[in-house]
């Protein structure tokens, strides 16, 4: 997933998918975020923990 100034966007979308039911030991998600100014990527960070 591309984003870029869409914290609360992206934020949705991932703890929507954190919630399937599908192993998710068989797909990957990959957010290439671009240069956001809005604590996109620190939320992320912070949140997700990659």
């Amino acid at each position: 997933m591309v984003t870029w100034n869409r914290k609360d966007m992206i934020a949705r979308v991932l703890e929507d998918l954190s919630k399937q039911t599908f192993p998710v030991d068989h797909f990957d998600v990959v957010v290439c975020d671009n240069a956001s100014t809005d604590g996109t990527l620190e939320y992320l960070r912070e949140r997700f923990n990659p």
